[in-house]
């Protein structure tokens, strides 16, 4: 049974739309690409994690489906707060930091034992001319830390405790960035696979029109083959873009940290922005025929060149994020506890030479051949002063200072790295902004063209002698499916953009639950420089 055919437009059409409307599509003003500096807020803030956070003791062998993170997540589509918040439970890199966190604190709690007193028990006997002798002991020693060895000790213990507190805040800016990064890239597949779907009905479309025609004795067989070429092409192209989202919704679910071969998919709700300024494509009038030329400057020129200028300069705002980027970045505050605990490793590396005071009271008791007991209180107090050490101290505290000298070097290129990704972050959204009012105004216009070229196809216009009245049509919706093609990538790009700033910023770092900060630490609790 034949397939109802789907007509190509209208039959009346007026001579006046024929004629004129073709210059409109030929010739237009460039689109208005807005000068004002891009927004340079984060979306929202981060969603909690679903249930728990990754802690020590319960290691996953194997990631999770969705159905067992949340048996609701695999009822439907997934919006990006759900995948974030998946990413913030069960991420694998983010349970790594976490591990290391621990092993952090627990040398923290070691280093601080050494201030406190111990107390210690030694049953046993002593064997005195063959003859044994039931004995035992008590003693308490409290260590007096004259030469803060100790606490030196302690705070570097603490500072690198820090250091990894501020690394799980590091990872987990990354981790979301990619995340977000993965999910705009499957929404982006998918754009595409729905492109391709619609580019393949219109091929099947002009393919059903041109066999009628061609059995009417209308048009010549030529045209029947360019349409069958135009559907195996339009086929290839579904193919290809559905494997496309295959492999980034898998892309995606290793980011998040579940098993790759879950079957899932995404929706864009609240993730897709449009930039501000620029209008979405189709939502202004169809453009207007040309009744004289784009305007020139004085030098004869057009004014691309002025207005390519403008879209590339940096806002007022970009030092704020730059700023705000430098006080909230893990990285930086991280290499700032890094010199921190390096510089208490100098005091730890004179331990050698430094003198030790010990203080102890205990209670001895020991019971004599002849049954009685001597039992008496105990009470000792020891000073050692090293006189020589056979320079051991002055090659550690070498080695210290050589630490402090790389871990300041670091925090340098920590703060250069950082200003590179905010400066490369901004400009990649000021252009994915104006690239996205070019390719909104590119695909009105392939529209546009699409929709006169079916006009003229149907009404006969394209017909010439010699020439395939087809070609037209071919050859606008070709140009229609690279213009969508480009506005779809156009839009993703700049979503993702934003993330890549927000990322820059150090935006994703610091949440209200689990391992980390909570949020940005102040200068004194990581030991910063001046």
């Amino acid at each position: 049974m034949a397939r109802p055919r789907r007509p190509l437009v209208g039959r009346t059409v007026a001579a006046v739309l024929l004629c004129g409307y073709s210059a409109s599509v030929r010739a237009q003003e460039g689109p208005k690409i807005p000068t004002d500096p891009p927004p340079t807020s984060m979306r929202k803030p981060l969603p909690h994690g679903i249930g728990a956070a990754p802690k020590p003791g319960a290691p996953q062998k194997r990631s999770p489906t969705l159905s067992e993170v949340d048996p609701n997540l695999a009822k439907g589509p997934l919006t990006i707060d759900q995948v974030v918040s998946v990413a913030l439970s069960i991420n694998p890199s983010l349970a790594q930091a976490g591990e290391r966190l621990f092993l952090a604190e627990g040398r923290v709690h070691e280093a601080a034992s050494a201030l406190n007193p111990t107390l210690t028990v030694g049953p046993g006997g002593s064997y005195i001319r063959h003859i044994a002798q039931g004995a035992y002991g008590v003693a308490a020693t409290l260590p007096i830390d004259i030469s803060k060895l100790l606490a030196a000790a302690t705070d570097q213990a603490r500072f690198a405790e820090i250091g990894a507190r501020l690394d799980v805040n590091r990872i987990r800016n990354e981790v979301v960035f990619r995340v977000e990064s993965a999910f705009y890239a499957a929404l982006r597949a998918k754009a595409l696979e729905n492109v391709a779907v619609e580019n393949l009905q219109n091929s099947l479309d002009a393919q059903y029109d041109a066999e009628a025609r061609y059995k009417a004795r209308a048009v010549a067989y030529i045209d029947v083959l360019r349409a069958q070429t135009d559907v195996a092409d339009a086929q290839k192209q579904v193919i290809q873009t559905k494997s496309a989202t295959k492999n980034a919704l898998g892309v995606l679910a290793n980011a998040m940290g579940i098993d790759v071969m879950q079957e899932f998919d995404v929706t864009d709700t609240g993730a897709v922005a449009q930039p501000p300024g620029v209008q979405p494509p189709g939502s202004g009038a169809a453009p207007a025929p040309l009744t004289e030329l784009p305007p020139r400057n004085e030098s004869g020129g057009l004014k691309a060149a002025e207005q390519s200028a403008q879209s590339l300069v940096y806002g007022q705002e970009f030092q704020g994020v730059l700023d705000e980027a430098l006080r909230a970045r893990p990285e930086v505050l991280e290499a700032d506890a890094n010199i921190a605990a390096a510089q208490r490793g100098v005091t730890v590396a004179r331990r050698s030479l430094l003198p030790q005071l010990d203080i102890g009271v205990g209670y001895f008791d020991l019971r004599t051949q002849s049954g009685s007991n001597v039992d008496e209180p105990q009470a000792f107090i020891g000073l050692s002063v090293p006189l020589y050490d056979g320079g051991l101290a002055r090659a550690r505290v070498q080695e210290a200072q050589a630490t402090v000298s790389s871990a300041v070097t670091f925090r340098r290129q920590s703060a250069d790295q950082v200003t590179l990704d905010v400066q490369q972050a901004y400009l990649a959204l000021v252009q994915a902004r104006d690239q996205v009012a070019v390719a909104n105004q590119a695909l009105a216009q392939a529209r546009a063209g699409f929709d006169l070229a079916r006009v003229r196809y149907t009404a006969g216009v394209s017909a010439h002698a010699g020439i395939s009245p087809l070609l037209e049509l071919s050859d606008a919706q070709a140009a229609l499916v690279l213009a969508e093609q480009n506005q779809v990538n156009a839009l993703y790009d700049y979503n993702g953009a934003r993330a890549q700033l927000d990322r820059a910023a150090g935006r994703f770092a610091y949440v209200a639950h689990g391992p980390g900060f909570a949020e940005v630490p102040d200068g004194k609790t990581v030991g910063r420089i001046n």
